[in-house]
């Protein structure tokens, strides 16, 4: 993406839907603290991500990328870039690689890597061919995956093999693809060493303390999912993983 497209993109995106790309907001907790990202967005839990609970459940797995020595992050799906670019963010040692096939996805994740001085650490792409992915010996991957229903494109009994030395956080989305938290699972077993995430309601537990007075905190940090969501945390049985 060329610096010229950023601009014309945001000319556009002001004069058609009055949504300015360029307008940021901070993360205020949570483990991508002081990012920013775009003030409005049309994506599911946009106030939990701007409140930093977003996702919360997988805090340990970001929270414990360090020590399994992530090279490179491929996150498919990327929409604000919360992900792309917070952990860009929080992890200089880590390169990005945002894929989204929505414009607007892609244009307000370039717009948070701007932001965040962080273009040097993560591009921006549309299409995620898994046909042109392989897994390398001397670099460890860590791919996210949020593309609804998409991610039984992805994960395939005939593509597996490609991931072979790659970390696998996949959000399973059964509403669309029924039964693929099963299917998936069975694909990933004999290849790497799963764990299971249940997504759950939020509480007034689950507000920061710094923003537990704010009287809409509540309404802000829920997510609105379609029922329980679960993600798979696949991390390669080849890999020698510190106790």
């Amino acid at each position: 993406m060329k610096m010229f497209q950023y601009h014309l993109a945001r000319y556009y995106y002001l004069s058609r839907f009055r949504f300015d790309i360029a307008r940021m907001a901070t993360v205020e907790s949570g483990p991508f603290i002081g990012l920013g990202l775009c003030a409005s967005g049309s994506w599911g839990g946009h106030g939990a991500r701007l409140a930093g609970t977003y996702e919360k459940e997988l805090n340990e797995v970001i929270e414990g990328l360090p020590t399994l020595g992530i090279d490179h992050v491929i996150d498919v799906g990327c929409a604000d870039g919360y992900y792309a670019c917070g952990l860009a963010h929080r992890y200089a040692f880590v390169k990005v690689t945002a894929y989204d096939i929505s414009r607007r996805a892609r244009w307000c994740t370039y717009s948070a890597a701007k932001h965040n001085q962080l273009l040097d650490r993560v591009s921006v792409k549309s299409f995620f061919d898994v046909t042109k992915y392989h897994s390398q010996l001397d670099k460890r991957d860590f791919l996210l995956l949020d593309c609804e229903g998409f991610e039984s494109e992805i994960i395939t009994s005939e593509t597996v093999a490609k991931f072979f030395n790659t970390a696998i956080l996949v959000e399973c989305h059964d509403f669309i693809i029924p039964r693929i938290t099963e299917s998936l699972s069975s694909i990933l077993a004999d290849s790497h060493n799963l764990r299971f995430i249940q997504s759950r309601e939020r509480t007034l537990k689950d507000a920061p303390a710094l923003l537990s007075e704010r009287d809409s905190i509540l309404n802000d940090i829920q997510e609105g999912r379609r029922g329980t969501m679960t993600w798979i945390w696949a991390i390669p049985k080849a890999w020698e993983i510190p106790t």
